[in-house]
C-alpha cells in the first residue's frame, strides 16, 4: 500500500468494509476461527497452505468427474469466503493477542481487537517488499484457520455411534 498512490486506498477501504461487515454480521464464525488460530497457529498456517496446494489437484479431479462444472464453482466461492472470514479472525487475533499480552483489557473485545490488528497489519502492508510477503501470509494463515474451524464444527456434529454392549455368554 504506497501512501501516495489513491486508488489502492479505495480498494483497502472496501476491504477494510468488508472485513468489518463480516466482524459485526457473522461474530461466531469469527470466533470459532479465532479459538483455532489461537490454540492451534502453526496448524492453522500448514492447513492453508495445504489447501491452496491441493485446491489444483481438487478441482481438476472434479473437473474429470464430469460434476466439477456443477461443483467447483462452489468450491472457490466457500474458499474466498472463508479466506475473508478467516482474514477478519486473524485481524482479530492480533489484536487481543496485543491485548493479552500488554495487559490492555480494552483489546481484548473482539470488533476493538479487529480494529487494532487490521491498523497494525495496514501499517505492515506499506512497507515494501515486507507488505507483499505479510499479505501471502495472512492469506495463507486466515483461510488455514477457517478450514480448520469448519472441520472443528463437523466433527461436533457428527452424531456419536455407540456399541450395544456386549452380554456375556
Amino acid at each position: 500500500l504506497a501512501p501516495q498512490v489513491g486508488w489502492v486506498w479505495i480498494i483497502a477501504a472496501f476491504y477494510f468494509v468488508l472485513y468489518l461487515l463480516i466482524a459485526l454480521i457473522m461474530p461466531g464464525l469469527v470466533k470459532a476461527c479465532v479459538g483455532e488460530l489461537t490454540r492451534r497457529p502453526t496448524a492453522s498456517f500448514f492447513m492453508g497452505l495445504l489447501t491452496k496446494i491441493l485446491l489444483p489437484l481438487i478441482a481438476a479431479i472434479l473437473a474429470a468427474t464430469g460434476i466439477g462444472a456443477v461443483v467447483i464453482p462452489f468450491v472457490f466461492v466457500a474458499l474466498v469466503f472463508g479466506a475473508w472470514v478467516g482474514k477478519t479472525a486473524l485481524f482479530e487475533s492480533l489484536g487481543m493477542g496485543l491485548g493479552r499480552r500488554f495487559g490492555a483489557a480494552i483489546l481484548e473485545k473482539p470488533l476493538v481487537g479487529f480494529l487494532a490488528g487490521i491498523l497494525i497489519i495496514t501499517v505492515l502492508y506499506m512497507v515494501s517488499v515486507i507488505g507483499l510477503l505479510i499479505l501471502i501470509m495472512i492469506s495463507i494463515w486466515g483461510l488455514g484457520g477457517a478450514v480448520l474451524a469448519a472441520f472443528g464444527g463437523l466433527r461436533r456434529e457428527a452424531p456419536v455411534v455407540r456399541e450395544a454392549p456386549v452380554m456375556p455368554n
